[in-house]
């Protein structure tokens, strides 16, 4: 399964970490605006950046 979420704040890491718990083989990418991310997200959800 594929899945995109657009927005890296507390509500799409979430969607992310919810949807991996139900099916952990999804291919998720993440779009976000802005350059700048969080660092409480990066703490809350380690990103691998491909």
């Amino acid at each position: 399964m594929k899945v995109i979420v657009i927005g890296c704040t507390h509500a799409g890491m979430t969607a992310v970490k919810e949807a991996l718990k139900v099916h952990p083989e999804t291919d998720i990418t993440v779009y976000e605006r802005n350059t700048n991310v969080s660092l409480f997200i990066l703490w809350y959800f380690p990103l691998s950046i491909k």
